[in-house]
Protein backbone atom coordinates (compact mmCIF):
# COMPACT_ATOMS: atom_id res chain seq x y z
CA UNK A 1 0.00 0.00 0.00
CA UNK A 2 2.82 2.41 0.85
CA UNK A 3 4.46 2.03 -2.55
CA UNK A 4 1.19 2.59 -4.35
CA UNK A 5 0.59 5.73 -2.29
CA UNK A 6 4.13 7.03 -2.98
CA UNK A 7 3.70 6.36 -6.69
CA UNK A 8 0.43 8.29 -6.71
CA UNK A 9 1.69 11.37 -4.87
CA UNK A 10 5.00 11.28 -6.76
CA UNK A 11 3.15 11.33 -10.07
CA UNK A 12 0.87 14.09 -8.81
CA UNK A 13 3.89 16.21 -7.85
CA UNK A 14 5.80 15.60 -11.07
CA UNK A 15 2.69 16.20 -13.21
CA UNK A 16 2.01 19.48 -11.40
CA UNK A 17 5.58 20.67 -11.94
CA UNK A 18 5.51 19.64 -15.60
CA UNK A 19 2.21 21.46 -16.12
CA UNK A 20 3.59 24.64 -14.52
CA UNK A 21 6.69 24.60 -16.72
CA UNK A 22 4.61 24.00 -19.84
CA UNK A 23 2.14 26.79 -18.99
CA UNK A 24 4.94 29.31 -18.46
CA UNK A 25 7.33 28.20 -21.21
CA UNK A 26 10.08 27.08 -18.85
CA UNK A 27 12.47 24.67 -20.62
CA UNK A 28 12.43 21.59 -18.48
CA UNK A 29 10.69 18.41 -17.53
CA UNK A 30 9.87 16.52 -14.36
CA UNK A 31 11.39 13.17 -13.46
CA UNK A 32 9.06 10.92 -11.45
CA UNK A 33 10.61 7.99 -9.61
CA UNK A 34 7.78 7.44 -7.15
CA UNK A 35 9.11 8.58 -3.79
CA UNK A 36 11.89 10.57 -5.42
CA UNK A 37 12.00 13.01 -8.27
CA UNK A 38 13.23 16.27 -9.66
CA UNK A 39 12.82 18.93 -12.25
CA UNK A 40 15.47 18.93 -14.92
CA UNK A 41 15.85 22.32 -16.52
CA UNK A 42 16.56 20.96 -19.97
CA UNK A 43 14.03 20.86 -22.82
CA UNK A 44 14.57 17.17 -23.61
CA UNK A 45 14.44 14.32 -21.10
CA UNK A 46 17.71 13.09 -19.69
CA UNK A 47 19.07 9.91 -21.20
CA UNK A 48 22.68 9.96 -20.02
CA UNK A 49 25.17 11.85 -17.88
CA UNK A 50 26.14 14.23 -20.71
CA UNK A 51 22.49 15.31 -20.89
CA UNK A 52 22.54 16.01 -17.16
CA UNK A 53 25.57 18.26 -17.62
CA UNK A 54 23.58 20.34 -20.15
CA UNK A 55 20.82 21.21 -17.66
CA UNK A 56 20.42 24.87 -16.77
CA UNK A 57 21.77 24.96 -13.22
CA UNK A 58 20.96 28.68 -12.91
CA UNK A 59 17.26 27.82 -12.89
CA UNK A 60 17.79 25.19 -10.21
CA UNK A 61 19.83 27.65 -8.14
CA UNK A 62 16.94 30.12 -8.37
CA UNK A 63 14.38 27.46 -7.41
CA UNK A 64 16.04 26.31 -4.20
CA UNK A 65 15.82 29.56 -2.19
CA UNK A 66 12.44 30.35 -3.78
CA UNK A 67 10.95 27.13 -2.43
CA UNK A 68 12.68 27.37 0.97
CA UNK A 69 11.34 30.91 1.38
CA UNK A 70 7.84 29.53 0.82
CA UNK A 71 8.17 26.80 3.43
CA UNK A 72 8.99 23.95 1.03
CA UNK A 73 12.24 22.19 1.89
CA UNK A 74 13.82 20.64 -1.17
CA UNK A 75 16.53 18.02 -1.04
CA UNK A 76 19.71 19.97 -1.90
CA UNK A 77 21.04 19.04 -5.31
CA UNK A 78 19.59 19.41 -8.77
CA UNK A 79 19.56 15.67 -9.39
CA UNK A 80 17.03 14.88 -6.64
CA UNK A 81 14.78 17.66 -5.43
CA UNK A 82 12.16 15.76 -3.51
CA UNK A 83 11.96 12.66 -1.39
CA UNK A 84 8.44 11.78 -0.34
CA UNK A 85 7.19 9.71 2.57
CA UNK A 86 3.85 8.23 3.51
CA UNK A 87 3.54 11.16 5.92
CA UNK A 88 3.12 13.58 2.98
CA UNK A 89 -0.45 14.45 2.08
CA UNK A 90 -2.23 15.97 -0.89
CA UNK A 91 -2.02 19.31 0.95
CA UNK A 92 1.79 18.99 1.01
CA UNK A 93 1.87 18.17 -2.70
CA UNK A 94 -0.40 21.14 -3.48
CA UNK A 95 1.86 23.43 -1.46
CA UNK A 96 4.90 22.31 -3.44
CA UNK A 97 3.18 22.55 -6.82
CA UNK A 98 1.68 25.97 -6.03
CA UNK A 99 5.05 27.38 -4.94
CA UNK A 100 6.71 25.89 -8.01
CA UNK A 101 4.03 27.34 -10.31
CA UNK A 102 4.66 30.76 -8.76
CA UNK A 103 8.38 30.33 -9.47
CA UNK A 104 7.65 29.45 -13.11
CA UNK A 105 5.41 32.50 -13.45
CA UNK A 106 8.11 34.75 -11.96
CA UNK A 107 10.79 33.31 -14.26
CA UNK A 108 8.56 33.79 -17.30
CA UNK A 109 7.56 37.34 -16.35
Amino acid sequence: DAYEYLAAIGSRLADGCARAMHEHGIPGHAVDLGAKGCVSYRPEPLTNYRDFLEANTDLYEASYPWMINRGVFMTPGDEEQWTLSVQHTDVDIDRYVDAFAELCAALAG
